[in-house]
Formats: structure tokens, C-alpha cells, sequence
């Protein structure tokens, strides 16, 4: 009987699917339009696609998804209506964020400030107190407690964020606090700061928490229907992940009671991919661009290695878990083009999505979009999504665009589309810049591999921009995500707060606590199937220069810990210190901030097969020409219109041409130059000019 691994991946236009044959290797892809209102049944349809393809639900044995639903309830704030419970004359931390913000755009005579995390109203104070070593001070007083909950229950609170002082030193406050609300308001969803995030920094600490606690029962929700609809369909495999923001996958019952990693886990399926497809065609370093129908998600690969960060933020949630730098924008084929009160283009940040999407689809969509702009710049073709089967109309493509942007800017039709894609791009110049050159690397250095449905439209014209010498468009760009859920690990993230000066360190304290994490991470493995043997684990270290108010996270040798260990840690991190900020302290001391542990357990990985090299000469490929628009210094010429299932190794191509396929469309632009790699991707040469 066949097998496969599937991964599917949600974005706001379409829901990609990447299928592998487990037996012969074989990837098959497809992609079903996505459902906002109900993000699962785009699911259940690309199910049933694929068992009319032959892919029988039975047959899957192992099944992983990137979802965006934590990630929009956040940002649309339609997560679940959450209280807080402090440290009894903590409550202004919830205020931290709203003051610090007046720092920013000071001068701004009419700056709005950001909302509370939580309404003041919804945030309580307990009696309670644990010092900065762990010692209880003050009990916890559980009648004050009980009745903190239940008035928090009369408003309307269906989950708790609990975040106490020093909780990250002793939980048993917490963990008490929980058995109350337990007893009292049972069907609440809690969030505890010292299982969500042990470490020291309250303002994060609580933000995170209660981010977790917002989405949670809005995710847990999702994917218990989701579980419950897929074995309707006869899906019966035990291993159905979610993916996370640190590039591993969980499952969805460790998903359920954690959801904060799920935030933006889309991009990082993404980025996986770049790292693995990029490193076989021979660049090592690699910018990924990927963009969708909402957004454009950016991350960088260095020598064959993804980026990881410990900080992030969504929109005015800050959080502080490990996952993978991408630098998301609101750059996308459905993002909407409008001219303002004085007579500017703008672009965004809202986007047409999925309902009704871009006014050539069709579904009621009145204002002009990116997608539409590339219809009738001729980069697109008609007939050309989704293998043909769903149609694009042109002509009201270009009504919509020469009545909202054209006529009120004086433009011809093509010179306004022209004009939404060069602000789209420049929006995209300032994302790519961020992951590189902000951060020290040269975009020079590197190849723009362009991903996504319209990824490959824009990238040639933007790495040229960019003075970037190459681009990349994968064999499949618009599933390019889904195939990165199933070269996903899963992967566990653990850290706990205990500052120490590091000359001073027990290295016997050091494997206390990478043993007690350690000892958790296989206890959690083995609840979800896995056996001890099959658990890899990595440690490291958070470590700063005494009296910086940041820390960097350090690889840590495996093995137990000595003072020459410890001395190995000193040197590792004035090495990193100086990579990242151009100069290191020798002299100063260091003090361990944090320890950390990363347990993760290897999937099968799909096999990218090669393909046999053809002549040079695309003739067999091409399906015809059509004009188009390439800039005011070209205007509109014939362009070369070819058809990607048809291009082979070896094959040639001289700008500008346009190949086709069903998910997705790569521009080359005049001037420039293409190849057939031998595992059948578009390498294009970008020519200065």
C-alpha cells in the first residue's frame, strides 16, 4: 500500500498542499482557495482534491499543517477576552507598554497610543510575593485569590493569563493559583508565565503569557475541529502537526495547550524550504522572499544556516520565544492600491485576502490590488491560474485600476498599474534590507530566492534594484511552504531564568539545570510517541557582558559541564559578541542569564530528485507571446510566454520571457538571462540595467 507525508500550508488567497510519496519519492502539489470564515474546510477540500487524485485519507501516515488562525486572531484582536492575575502591586506592568510607546514618535503632535495588553478593568492583583531567589515571602492568600477569579469570571473572562513575580524562580504560586480556578471557573483556558516563558523581564513575560492565553481557546478550538473533521474523512495516522515559529513541528494536543509558538508559522515552513532547496542548487546564502496573497515573508540563510531569534514582536504583542528571523510586511498580490487625500499612491496594509480578493477574480472585489496591476502589466495571463481552472478578468482589472488610480493621477492605464508595482517593490527593497543589510550582510553576497504565488512576478525587477547577481524560483513556488512542513523536525523549546555571575558558576549547578530540563523534554517526547532514543538534544546558554540589559544565546557543548567547559563558554561568547556588534570586551565579566534546551526528533525528509539534462534550446516549451509592459524606457514589446512543465535542464532562456504554471508565474525581465538547474529550477541572471 502507498504512504504519504502531507503538509499543508494556509495563507490568506490559497491553501497550498505539497504531497510525498513515501515509496517512490514522488511530490505532488495542488492548492484549494482558502476559507476565512472557516479555515478548516479549505482543508477538508484539498483532502478530498487529493482522494480524487488517488491519495486515499487512509493512506496518509503522517500529516502537517502552517496555519495563520493564531496569528490573525491576534492581530484583528478577536482572540478569546482574557483577564490577568499579578502580584498584588504589580498591575502597572501592563501599563509598561502603553508609556514606553510615548518615546517613540515623540513629536508626533497627533500620535495615537497603543491599546493596554488587557483592559485595566480585566487585570487583578493577588496577594502573593516570592523574592528574586526563590523564597517565599508572602503566601499565596487563596480565599483574595478565589475571589480575583470569580470576579474576573463575572465580566466575561473565558482565559486567565497568570504572571507572579519571580514565578520563573518558584511556580508553586502558580501552580496553586491554577488549582483555584480549576475549582472555581473550570471551563477556563489558563495561561501560567512559568510554563509559557520561565525567564526573567516582566513586561515580556506577561505579554507573552497573555498572548498565549488570547489565542489559545481560539487554536485549541481550530484544531479540535480540524482533528475531529479529518478522521470524518477517514485520515487515521496518530501524527498530525502543527507547525511552529522556531522550525520545528508539535502535534496538535501539545499545540492545543501552547499556542504561542504558533504565531507566524507559516513563514518559518518557508524559510525551512529556502535553507534545503537553496543549499542543493549550490547557494548557501540565500534571502528568501515569499510572497503570497496577503503578505511578503523575508529570511536570510547564511552558510547554510537559518537565522534564529528569542525576541519578536506582532504588531503590539512582544514576545519573547525562539524562532526563525523572518521580517513579514504587508506586501502581497491581493494588498490594495488607493490614491490618498493629497494625491499619493499607497499600497496597503489592507489586503483584498481571500473574500472577495482581487477584483479580477471575480468575487465582488471593487478596488485595484497588486494581482490586478500584474494582469494588466501582462505578467500574468487569464488562463493561467490554478492550471486554468479558475479564470481571470482582465477587463474589469482595468476598469477598476483606470478609475481609482489612473484617471485620479493623470496617468495612462499602464503607467498607474506600473506605478502600484513599483511602490510594492519598494516596500519589498526596505524588507529585504532589514534581514541583510541592517543586520551587516551584503544583499550582494547573497541570492533572492523567490517563492510564493507572487514571489517569482516581482523578484527579477527587485533583485536588480538590490544589485542582487541571481534569482532563484523553485520548481514549485506557490507550495513552496507546504514542501517546508515536511522537512520540519519536531522540535521543543525549554528555558528557565537563573542569573549568575560566570567566573563565580558551579559547573554541578549548570547540569542541574540542563538535567531537570532535560529530563522534561524526553517525559514530553515520550507523552506525544517517541522513544527516548529517538530525542536529540541541544543546550545552550543566554550569556551577557555584567550590567548589559541584553544577552545572546550561545551554543553549549555537549556532555557534562567542567571549569574547562565553562572557560569554552567565555570564548564562544566574546567570538559571538564581536560577530554581531563589531567588538568584544575580554576583560569584562560575563554573567549567564538563562539557560535554555532545544530536544527535537528527525522526520523522514522527502528525497528532491534530479532530473536528466536536455539541450539548451526552450523551443519545446514555448506555448506563444504576448505584449507587455515592462517600464515607461520599453513600454509594451512581445514577450516569450513559456510553459514550466515543459522546461528541462539545460534549457535556456533570454529575457524577457514569462514561464507559466499552475502556482505560479517567473518574470524575466529584458536584459536578463535564465537556466534550467538540474533539479529544474529558474536561475536568472540579473544584468545591470
Amino acid at each position: 500500500m502507498p504512504s504519504y507525508r502531507i503538509g499543508v500550508d494556509t495563507g490568506g488567497t490559497f491553501s497550498d498542499f505539497c504531497v510525498l510519496n513515501q515509496e517512490t519519492g514522488e511530490i505532488i502539489t495542488t492548492k484549494t482557495p482558502s476559507t476565512p470564515k472557516d479555515p478548516s474546510q479549505a482543508v477538508i477540500d484539498g483532502v478530498r482534491q487529493l482522494s480524487e487524485m488517488g491519495i486515499k485519507p487512509q493512506d496518509i501516515v503522517s500529516f502537517s499543517h502552517g496555519t495563520t488562525v493564531g496569528t490573525n486572531a491576534l492581530l484583528e484582536e478577536k482572540g478569546s477576552q482574557t483577564g490577568v492575575l499579578l502580584t498584588e502591586g504589580l498591575r502597572g506592568i501592563n501599563d509598561i507598554y502603553a508609556g514606553s510607546a510615548l518615546s517613540q514618535g515623540a513629536f508626533e503632535l497627533y500620535r495615537v497610543l497603543p491599546k493596554y495588553l488587557v483592559p485595566p478593568r480585566l487585570c487583578l492583583g493577588v496577594k502573593e510575593r516570592v523574592d528574586f531567589r526563590g523564597n517565599v515571602l508572602d503566601p499565596l492568600d487563596k480565599a483574595q485569590a478565589a475571589d480575583a477569579v470569580l470576579r474576573l469570571k463575572a465580566k466575561g473572562v473565558e482565559s486567565l493569563a497568570v504572571c507572579f513575580l519571580f514565578s520563573f524562580m518558584n511556580p508553586n504560586h502558580e501552580q496553586e493559583l491554577a488549582e483555584i480556578i480549576k475549582r472555581h471557573h473550570p471551563d477556563c483556558f489558563v495561561s501560567l508565565s512559568s510554563e509559557v516563558l520561565p525567564q526573567i523581564r516582566e513586561h515580556t513575560r506577561l505579554s507573552t503569557t497573555i498572548v498565549n492565553a488570547k489565542i489559545g481557546p481560539v487554536l485549541a478550538r481550530f484544531l479540535l475541529k480540524l482533528a475531529k473533521r479529518l478522521r470524518e474523512e477517514g485520515v487515521t495516522t496518530k501524527q498530525m502537526y502543527v507547525m511552529q515559529c522556531n522550525g520545528g513541528v508539535r502535534t496538535f494536543e501539545a499545540s492545543a495547550a501552547r499556542a504561542v509558538p504558533m504565531v507566524l508559522s507559516g513563514p518559518a515552513a518557508g524559510v525551512i524550504a529556502v535553507g534545503k532547496l537553496a543549499g542543493l542548487a549550490g547557494f548557501p546564502n540565500v534571502i528568501g522572499l515569499d510572497m503570497g496573497g496577503t503578505s511578503c515573508d523575508i529570511g536570510l540563510v547564511k552558510d547554510g544556516e537559518l537565522q534564529q531569534t528569542i525576541k519578536s514582536s506582532v504588531g503590539k504583542w512582544d514576545m519573547a520565544i525562539p524562532m526563525l528571523d523572518v521580517n513579514t510586511i504587508s506586501a502581497g498580490g491581493g494588498t490594495i492600491a488607493r490614491v490618498d487625500g493629497v494625491g499619493n499612491l499607497v499600497l496597503g496594509p489592507d489586503s483584498a485576502g481571500a473574500d472577495p480578493g482581487p477584483v479580477c477574480y471575480g468575487k465582488g472585489g471593487q478596488i485595484p490590488t497588486v494581482t490586478d496591476a500584474n494582469l494588466v502589466l501582462g505578467y500574468l495571463s487569464p488562463d493561467n491560474l490554478l492550471a486554468g481552472k479558475m479564470k481571470l478578468d482582465k477587463q474589469a482589472a482595468e476598469k477598476a485600476i483606470t478609475e481609482k488610480i489612473a484617471k485620479p493621477l493623470g496617468l495612462s492605464l499602464l503607467e498607474a498599474a506600473d506605478g502600484i508595482i513599483r511602490v510594492i517593490n519598494a516596500d519589498m527593497e526596505q524588507g529585504v534590507r532589514a534581514v541583510s543589510a541592517e543586520k551587516g550582510y551584503d544583499p550582494r553576497d547573497f541570492v533572492l530566492f523567490a517563492f510564493g504565488g507572487a514571489g517569482p512576478v516581482h523578484a527579477a525587477r527587485l533583485a536588480a534594484a538590490l544589485n542582487i547577481p541571481k534569482v532563484m524560483a523553485p520548481i514549485a513556488p506557490g507550495v513552496t511552504s507546504a514542501l517546508g512542513l515536511l522537512l520540519a523536525d519536531v522540535r521543543h523549546d525549554y528555558v528557565r531564568s537563573h542569573l549568575d555571575p560566570l567566573a563565580a558558576l558551579d559547573p554541578q549547578k549548570v547540569n542541574r539545570q540542563f538535567k531537570d530540563l532535560a529530563e522534561k523534554a524526553v517525559a514530553e517526547m515520550k507523552a506525544e510517541g517517541f522513544s527516548p532514543e529517538q530525542v536529540q538534544i541541544a543546550n545552550f546558554m543566554d550569556m551577557r557582558y555584567a550590567g548589559q540589559g541584553y544577552e545572546i544565546t550561545v551554543p553549549a557543548p555537549s556532555g557534562v559541564f567542567d571549569k574547562e567547559m565553562l572557560n569554552t563558554m567565555r570564548s564562544r561568547f566574546d567570538a559571538q559578541h564581536e560577530r554581531l556588534f563589531g567588538h568584544k570586551a575580554e576583560t569584562q565579566p560575563v554573567e549567564v542569564v538563562s539557560y535554555r534546551l532545544v530536544s527535537t526528533v528527525a522526520v523522514p525528509k522527502p528525497k528532491i530528485k534530479t532530473y536528466p539534462k536536455a539541450g539548451d534550446s526552450a523551443d519545446k516549451a514555448l506555448k506563444g507571446q504576448r505584449q507587455v509592459y515592462f517600464g515607461r524606457d520599453t513600454g509594451s514589446i512581445p514577450c516569450a510566454i513559456y510553459d514550466r512543465e515543459r522546461l528541462q535542464p539545460g534549457h535556456k532562456l533570454n529575457g524577457p520571457a514569462i514561464v507559466d504554471q499552475m502556482d505560479s508565474t517567473t518574470v524575466i525581465y529584458p536584459g536578463q538571462t535564465a537556466v534550467i538547474d538540474a533539479y529544474r529550477n529558474i536561475i536568472i541572471s540579473v544584468l545591470e540595467g
